[in-house]
């Protein structure tokens, strides 16, 4: 029995020491927590509140205030601990109000580390826990920001509503995110408008709602992004709905053999979308329909002309006439038979005046410089009589005269490429082609000083672009300058042969007369081009244009204006004839007035 009664006071003296020592631990754990709340630093206070809840692991206040400390050092990782542990180390010790105190500080840590569904929870529990106003408020103030967050709107405007209605400090606050919601509200409606209008393809309507949108908040999700790609959508159908009808009255206008139009709208699409369709095959096919249709014309004047030769006995021109006729169609009307009876007839005037009609038409083709019709007049000249005269030396010099007016015509060009180059400060390009015509003419026009005059230009520039540069560079440069120059004389050197061939052409000379503003002589190579090979027609425009700036009106231009309507697919010849054909007749009626 003694045994047992000192038993029982011995456990009874130990839970007496115990409950002492456990007194001192709280004791001194409340002395760590009360040196927290004074400490200065944020690290002294964890300090201290880490020693109070080592020395009382279930101190509530400890866990709250150094969770506080953590999330406003920017700590929320250990800052939602130390809150999760508050709430969860004593739940029977915490009241409404440490409850509604914790939740809130966990939810704004939570909103800190992005975890807005996690706060938005934890916000609803402090809302049902909030009495008070101004806590209240505070509480709804932030949960209504998450759902804006979240994008839950409607749910938002319902906190804020709500908050407003508490007459609270935060009255402005509630109220200027009120509008805010509303604005978002209406801008997410406006988003999904667009979204939904370009899904659709309904790009006028999804351009307007998502112009709105960018209107009030540019940097809205992808508005702008969605903006743009909706506008280039509605360019690309706008212009397909436009290929699409241009190119069905291209193909209108080929069913009524309307080919000058035709090849205007495929021309319109080809510009826009060049593998549209079957637009290039629907071009060359109303181009060749309108070269023959053209042709068709040209040469029905050249037969006319040919049968009126014939009627005043004009034999040779007639047969001229009616020979190109017969290249063109051998089956053109009746040509082969004219063709043949202006033979015969030519044949009965005596072999003697047959040669001397040839050899005067030859001579007469030589002395206009018209090399190609000199050279097939002596050619027929010499069939008849290989010893007629000097045919043969007639048909020489009219070579001589073809190759140097084909040489005359390169350097001409050449010439005028090379003041371009120099007009543009193009010095090296300018050198090269000069240096192309001394290696053909060196006496030509004053190429040696206009040479001399560019490498002058070009040195000049170099030295300039040198100055700023290191010394190393400046012999690299000249080095690279003379091995351009080497390569550009050697390409001279091989293309100036095929230059000879490429430029035999009188087409080119004229070009040059007409930059030279000698209007009346590109005019006569032209007649001259299209009296020998009238199915050249694409001159005939040309040759309309050259008409106009010498203000001519007569019977040939205006058989060249006919000729060129058809031909040229523009407006502006036929509005440049129309001024012309409005200010004569002006004249004509000023004149009128002054007589009477």
């Amino acid at each position: 029995m003694k045994k047992r009664n000192v038993a029982q006071y011995i456990i009874i003296a130990i839970g007496i020491i115990g409950n002492i020592q456990l007194l001192r631990a709280q004791d001194n754990a409340i002395d760590w927590f009360n040196r927290g709340t004074e400490a200065i630093s944020p690290q002294e206070k964890i300090t201290c509140y880490l020693q109070a809840i080592e020395l009382n692991p279930k101190f509530i206040e400890a866990f709250y205030n150094l969770g506080y400390v953590y999330k406003n050092s920017g700590d929320f990782n250990n800052a939602e601990k130390a809150f999760r542990n508050a709430l969860s180390i004593n739940p029977d010790k915490l009241n409404d109000e440490d409850k509604l105190r914790i939740n809130y500080e966990l939810a704004i840590t939570l909103k800190r580390l992005n975890r807005n569904p996690e706060a938005m929870k934890t916000l609803e529990v402090a809302k049902n826990l909030a009495r008070q106003t101004e806590i209240r408020a505070a509480v709804l103030y932030e949960l209504g920001r998450t759902k804006l967050l979240a994008g839950d709107l409607d749910g938002a405007l319902a906190e804020f509503n709500e908050g407003l209605q508490l007459n609270s400090s935060k009255q402005d606050a509630f109220e200027s995110a009120i509008e805010n919601a509303r604005t978002l509200r209406e801008l997410e409606a406006n988003y999904v408008k667009g979204m939904r209008y370009l899904n659709n393809g309904q790009y006028d309507e999804a351009i307007d709602a998502l112009t709105s949108v960018v209107n009030t908040n540019p940097n809205y999700k992808d508005s702008n992004q969605k903006l743009t790609e909706a506008q280039q959508m509605k360019d690309r159908k706008t212009k397909v709905d436009n290929l699409s009808d241009i190119y069905a009255r291209g193909i209108g206008y080929m069913q009524r053999n309307d080919w000058a139009n035709a090849i205007i709208a495929f021309k319109q699409v080809e510009q826009v979308e060049p593998d549209y369709k079957d637009v290039k095959a629907k071009l060359a096919e109303s181009q060749l329909n309108l070269d023959q249709s053209l042709q068709q014309e040209v040469f029905e004047k050249i037969y006319n002309d040919g049968m009126a030769d014939y009627r005043k006995g004009n034999w040779i021109t007639a047969i001229v006439a009616f020979e190109k006729v017969k290249e063109w169609n051998p089956n053109f009307k009746n040509v082969d038979r004219m063709y043949r009876d202006a033979q015969n007839r030519l044949n009965r005037e005596g072999e003697d005046s047959v040669k001397n009609q040839y050899y005067v038409q030859g001579k007469t083709y030589l002395n206009n410089r018209e090399w190609e019709s000199a050279i097939a007049t002596f050619r027929q000249l010499k069939n008849l009589d290989p010893n007629f005269k000097d045919v043969q030396f007639l048909i020489q010099q009219a070579q001589n005269g073809l190759e140097n007016q084909a040489k005359s015509v390169q350097l001409d060009n050449y010439y005028t490429e090379g003041l371009n180059y120099y007009g543009n400060g193009e010095w090296l390009k300018a050198i090269l082609t000069f240096e192309k015509i001394q290696q053909i003419n060196p006496e030509y026009k004053d190429v040696s000083e206009k040479l001399a005059e560019a490498q002058s230009k070009l040195n000049q520039s170099q030295v300039a672009e040198t100055l700023a540069e290191q010394p190393g560079k400046k012999q690299k440069s000249q080095k690279e300058t003379k091995n351009w120059m080497l390569i550009g004389i050697l390409f001279s050197a091989v293309l100036i042969p095929t230059g000879l061939v490429f430029f035999a052409v009188p087409s080119a000379r004229a070009k040059f007369l007409l930059m030279q503003g000698n209007y009346q002589k590109a005019a006569l190579i032209y007649e001259s081009i299209l009296m020998k090979k009238p199915t050249k027609v694409k001159l005939y425009p040309l040759l309309a244009n050259i008409y106009l700036m010498m203000n001519r009106n007569d019977e040939t231009a205006q058989k060249v204006y006919d000729l060129a309507l058809k031909m040229d697919i523009s407006s502006n010849l036929r509005q440049r004839l129309d001024e012309m054909n409005g200010q004569k007749l002006l004249d004509q009626n000023s004149s009128g007035q002054a007589e009477s």
